[in-house]
């Protein structure tokens, strides 16, 4: 026999594991609702692993998602931003980089 109390207890627990088991819907009143990703991340980790966790957190399963993760998850060289205030040599790596990935993404087809 279990007391109100236990059942509390037992429903408290359920939760968290529910909202693992859920799958994500963000469709609401036929509308489907997403995000931009990285953009809507900004200041957080923008990898592929992680845009999906953010997702799953959310509740989301729309997404627009931009080349800059899945070049990454795929291996392509990271750009380095180089904007007003860099450095000579920061602004020239960028541009090697920007040469890199260029050629990275014509042999990746």
């Amino acid at each position: 026999m279990m007391t109100r109390r236990d059942l509390g207890k037992l429903a408290a627990a359920a939760l968290p594991v529910s909202g693992l088991l859920a799958k994500p819907n963000s469709k609401f009143g036929g509308v489907q609702v997403g995000i931009n990703a990285p953009y809507s991340f900004r200041g957080m980790s923008g990898k592929a692993e992680d845009i999906v966790k953010y997702m799953q957190q959310l509740g989301l399963n729309g997404v627009e998602l931009r080349s800059q993760p899945v070049e990454g998850w795929m291996g392509a060289p990271a750009v380095p931003n180089a904007g007003r205030g860099a450095t000579p040599d920061q602004q020239a790596a960028r541009k090697q980089a920007v040469a890199d990935l260029s050629k990275w993404r014509l042999s990746a087809q």
